[in-house]
């Protein structure tokens, strides 16, 4: 009908996705290294006809937004983009979501989150950073749990403005009553929890809602000790601190950590749990970990009845780099029917700081030269880049070097565990331009990047690929190497295709870790996040930059892109 064509043209859809790649992802990318790989192996052994296995090819939908797609189905209208916030990422979503409806962008919008990269790459990097658990006991909120269990899935959530959905007689699920984004800004190790910007969300979150409502928190907990603690120390500080310890619990304990959807996940079942009057137990907790003000009898390890009429619940959902995102809940019988404020009008933005690298164009200067002379600056690629697979005739505006202080951004400037060019580049450009605006540190700043999946990660995977491809393609074509010649072999072909990944490579290859460390290295509290929504990504950002300074609480908004 007309009603809900204009309804969809006004719609938009905000999803979190981690940045990594995915299984349908690399059956594309990985046979370009292949072929290569398999004509050097047999020339090396005098196999003429060697050729690796492969998985079937992918579908058309492999390196496709998820957003995108869902609004190309659906014939959305509105914004639609992909952001990376790490663990908090359907929080974040849910809050620009929010943003979107609250200042009049859209009028219908759909938020949420999924979590189904190549489980390699998960299970790889939680064994990097140590968060599996060594003993095989993941509890939640438990003090004998020593690590997380990852899980997959999806989420969504369809939004509207309150007093719109009291107007059309919506069935109202539940109402978003506040949302806080913060980050911790400098901390130990991108990697470490700290309480500074998980209280900072809290404060956020109850501008108008007054935190001693709040009758139950469904934590982010996810079986590590620090993180656990972290956790119950901030909740010490902001909710005990005003004499209040509401009931507390962990949906992760039921199907374990969904990464980007763990808030989502953590959201439904305080819905649920309003709509049916009973909050479900937490499972697992034998030994319960205890605060200053959060005690055993807060852990809600039975069933329990959620006898108010008038419910109030918080959502915590917290990740690498400081993420943190907090979600205040209510049932309508906790609003006063058909309130409403009306929108501010959106802000001129002023931009009051620069800083690029264009190819071989170091500096804004640069640049501006360049346009000004005529002068084109193609070349053809780098010898070692795609492994000295580029074909000279691809000439473009390549980086073939740049100069990093690793003083200044405490990398250890060691040659086998650097974060990867594209979070070096990006890190250094965005330090010049906050330089260049003159922001001083520990302001209330909030970070985008603008960046897609950093595809080279798929070199590493096709580096633990060939621990069966190289000893499956040897067996089907007949030819045995003695067992050391074959692990020797097996060590050359891999370390010609990907170092073994350490940590600081690793930790880059986390999407939102870069815009985390723009916060850290000047303090800075506001969001940070990724966003990727193919060439139309940086106009996104800019217009998510409008809403996120629309509320007057934040100093500026740093906007970076890097390819």
């Amino acid at each position: 009908s007309g009603g809900q064509a204009a309804a969809l043209a006004r719609c938009g859809v905000i999803l979190g996705q981690l940045s990594f790649p995915t299984m349908e992802s690399h059956r594309l990318i990985a046979p370009i290294y292949d072929a290569a790989l398999a004509d050097a192996v047999g020339d090396l052994l005098g196999i003429s006809d060697l050729a690796f296995a492969r998985d079937p090819a992918p579908t058309d939908d492999a390196l496709r937004s998820p957003a995108g797609v869902v609004a190309q189905t659906l014939g959305l209208g509105g914004a639609h983009f992909c952001l990376d916030a790490a663990c908090a990422s359907s929080l974040y979503a849910l809050g620009l979501a929010c943003a979107y409806l609250r200042l009049g962008e859209a009028d219908l919008m759909i938020a949420g989150a999924v979590s189904a990269a190549d489980p390699l790459f998960v299970n790889m990097g939680f064994t990097h950073f140590g968060a599996y658990p060594e003993k095989g006991a993941s509890q939640p909120l438990d003090t004998h749990s020593d690590g997380l269990i990852s899980g997959e899935g999806a989420g969504v959530l369809v939004l509207k403005r309150y007093a719109d959905a009291v107007r059309d007689g919506d069935t109202i699920h539940a109402v978003i009553a506040g949302v806080g984004l913060a980050n911790d800004g400098r901390g130990k190790h991108p990697l470490t929890p700290n309480s500074r910007g998980q209280v900072l969300a809290f404060e956020r979150a109850y501008q108008t809602v007054d935190p001693r409502a709040v009758q139950y928190i469904e934590c982010h907990a996810s079986g590590t000790p620090l993180g656990d603690k972290t956790e119950l120390q901030s909740m010490d500080e902001f909710f005990g601190a005003r004499g209040h310890a509401p009931r507390i619990g962990s949906v992760k304990a039921n199907h374990g950590h969904l990464l980007t959807v763990a808030g989502l996940a953590s959201l439904l079942k305080v819905i649920l749990s309003m709509q049916h009057g009973q909050i479900p137990a937490t499972i697992g907790v034998d030994q319960p970990l205890t605060s200053q003000y959060f005690g055993a009898d807060q852990i809600v390890t039975r069933a329990a009845e959620w006898s108010q009429t008038a419910k109030t619940a918080g959502v915590n959902a917290f990740g690498f780099g400081g993420v943190s995102a907090h979600v205040v809940l209510q049932n309508v019988a906790a609003v006063e029917a058909g309130s409403t404020t009306p929108a501010p009008d959106l802000p001129r933005l002023a931009i009051v700081g620069m800083d690029a690298q264009f190819g071989a164009l170091a500096g804004v200067d640069a640049f501006a030269d360049a346009i000004y002379d005529g002068a084109q600056h193609f070349t053809p690629p780098p010898p070692k880049r795609w492994k000295g697979l580029a074909d000279d005739a691809l000439r473009g505006a390549y980086i073939e070097s740049f100069e990093i202080d690793f003083l200044r951004f405490k990398f250890p400037p060691r040659d086998d565990d650097q974060p990867t060019p594209q979070h070096l580049l990006l890190l250094k450009t965005a330090d010049n331009a906050v330089q260049d605006a003159r922001l001083p540190e520990n302001s209330n700043v909030a970070v985008i990047v603008v960046l897609e999946t950093e595809l080279s990660l798929h070199q590493y995977r096709s580096r633990l690929d060939l621990t069966w491809q190289l000893r499956d393609s040897l067996q089907r074509g007949g030819y045995d190497l003695a067992p050391d010649d074959l692990s020797d072999l097996e060590t050359f072909v891999k370390d010609a295709i990907s170092p073994p990944a350490q940590v600081n490579q690793y930790t880059s290859y986390i999407g939102n870790i870069v815009s985390s460390r723009v916060s850290a290295l000047w303090n800075f509290s506001g969001p940070a996040f990724t966003l990727s929504s193919g060439e139309n990504a940086v106009f996104r950002a800019l217009e998510v930059a409008r809403l996120l300074l629309a509320d007057g609480t934040l100093d500026a908004v740093v906007i970076g892109a890097v390819d």
